[in-house]
């Protein structure tokens, strides 16, 4: 059980006694080890009490309920959004995988920089930072570890065993240990050179992804050459710019220095950044074309409130020009006129991007 398990439940003003307590973790543990990466979104709703499918709140509920009988089946939102947490957490605390990096950054995209003000437990947006800032760097860690050690203890044995319990007459029993003993060392080989080839892979695309940046910054053009960041408005860049560094990242869940990237990038654009844009400004300062083609690559229908700056562009897209505001509103729980840094913007955006990758699996 999660040490602050207790805490959440006094956050939210439901009361929790020791054995209610085990029941309730023992289903958060259940439902969390059967989690789907298509279950993500939804459970980052429930986790920030927006509204959340049925199907995936019955699941919910059920388990909690074979758990302990006197779980409420209704008027239950707090104490889900305190079951989400817990699940949240211990899919965090496991061998870290494309799902936990769904998690974490299906629970920060959801935060959208600070804007989202429905109810959430702190503690639990600190630990899906944590995870991405700490798995950012490990992934991206020359892994030494990661290579087999070649064992060939096992194949002189045999060649020693040979030499006392074979007679040395007997040709067939010889070439059928030799045969035996071959196998063996070629499976200590075999093990060790994938496991190099693996190990080389992983740093080879650490390497490229970090010279493709420094590339693409050098260039001061967007990723297909096509436009000069000094000729773009801030707001277009925070989008062009998001995208370029997602096509560039290599590995799950993106390099630590992502904001500086981005903070760099933009500064092309201006020198001076405005100290806050608005969402609109963001999204209308992108034209027609890029906007379809960027929903097309990202498409968010399913995870509106998890990923709103590309839901955003998705509903300007979809209304050529037209209103998109109210729908974004009521889709997301965020406003039109909700104000950020542009490099929060870039780096909601980009979070957003790897977010839907990380859905792929």
């Amino acid at each position: 059980m999660h040490r602050n398990f207790a805490d959440w439940y006094h956050f939210v003003s439901v009361r929790a006694d020791g054995p209610t307590l085990v029941a309730r973790w023992r289903a958060v543990e259940s439902f969390a080890n059967g989690l789907k990466l298509s279950d993500v979104p939804s459970l980052a709703r429930m986790f920030y009490c927006r509204p959340t499918p049925a199907p995936f709140k019955d699941g919910l509920c059920d388990a909690a309920k074979a758990e302990d009988a006197a779980f409420l089946m209704e008027n239950n939102e707090r104490e889900l959004s305190v079951l989400a947490a817990g699940a949240i957490a211990h899919i965090l605390s496991q061998e870290p995988s494309s799902r936990s990096d769904a998690v974490a950054l299906g629970v920060t995209c959801m935060e959208a920089q600070g804007l989202r003000k429905t109810g959430r437990i702190q503690g639990i947006v600190d630990e899906a930072s944590r995870y991405l800032a700490k798995e950012s760097v490990r992934v991206r860690t020359i892994p030494g570890e990661r290579v087999n050690e070649f064992d060939a203890t096992s194949f002189l044995s045999q060649l020693t065993a040979m030499k006392t319990s074979v007679p040395q007459t007997d040709t067939n029993a010889l070439l059928a240990g030799l045969e035996s003993a071959c196998k063996s060392l070629l499976g200590s080989v075999k093990s060790y050179t994938e496991s190099i080839n693996q190990a080389l892979e992983g740093v080879q695309g650490g390497y490229r992804e970090q010279t493709d940046i420094v590339w693409w910054l050098f260039s001061e053009h967007t990723l297909d050459g096509m436009r000069a960041f000094s000729e773009m408005a801030v707001g277009e860049a925070c989008l062009r710019g998001a995208r370029d560094l997602d096509q560039l990242t290599q590995i799950l869940p993106g390099p630590f220095a992502a904001p500086a990237f981005l903070k760099k990038m933009l500064r092309l654009a201006n020198a001076e950044l405005p100290g806050a844009l608005d969402i609109a400004s963001v999204i209308d300062s992108c034209d027609l074309k890029w906007k379809r083609a960027c929903a097309e690559s990202y498409p968010v229908h399913s995870a509106a409130d998890c990923c709103p700056l590309l839901f955003a562009v998705t509903k300007s897209a979809e209304a050529a020009g037209g209103n998109w505001g109210d729908a974004f509103g009521s889709e997301t729980g965020l406003h039109a006129d909700d104000k950020l840094p542009p490099v929060a913007w870039a780096q909601q955006a980009y979070l957003e991007m790897l977010f839907v990758r990380s859905l792929k699996g």
